[in-house]
């Protein structure tokens, strides 16, 4: 009985994603659409969330995968090991992300008469894709 007092959490988890998820949609339709960002620094962005929707679809398969097993509150790591190495890789390159757009626009601001002239550079997303990996 007291495994039933639970049966609402996944449920709660699944509404929480779900809406999460929904709501990047609009912000990612935007970021695609705004053409006053350089690319170097709108790349950044879109695969920043790319990552984070990535954070909330393995959380969402988390949530069901348990919940197929009738775990609704879970306690241990039980067969989810694969949705959570992804899980946390995302979250990983999310921070990597945001360290490498922080000094994108720190280059910006320093070389601030050249910077926003030049286009999109190949090797510096090169180098933050392999380093965020």
């Amino acid at each position: 009985t007291s495994n039933s007092f639970y049966r609402f959490v996944p449920y709660i988890e699944a509404s929480i994603a779900s809406i999460s998820g929904i709501s990047m949609i609009p912000l990612f339709i935007v970021l695609i659409q705004t053409a006053i960002l350089h690319p170097n620094c709108k790349v950044i962005l879109v695969l920043s969330q790319i990552a984070n929707f990535n954070i909330i679809s393995m959380q969402l398969a988390i949530v069901i995968f348990e919940y197929s097993k009738g775990v609704y509150l879970p306690d241990a790591i039980d067969g989810e090991e694969l949705f959570l190495f992804f899980h946390e890789f995302a979250y990983g390159m999310t921070t990597m992300f945001s360290l490498f757009l922080a000094i994108e626009r720190i280059v910006a601001c320093a070389k601030a008469k050249t910077y926003e002239k030049r286009g999109f550079s190949y090797c510096w997303i090169t180098i933050v894709l392999f380093v965020s990996v």
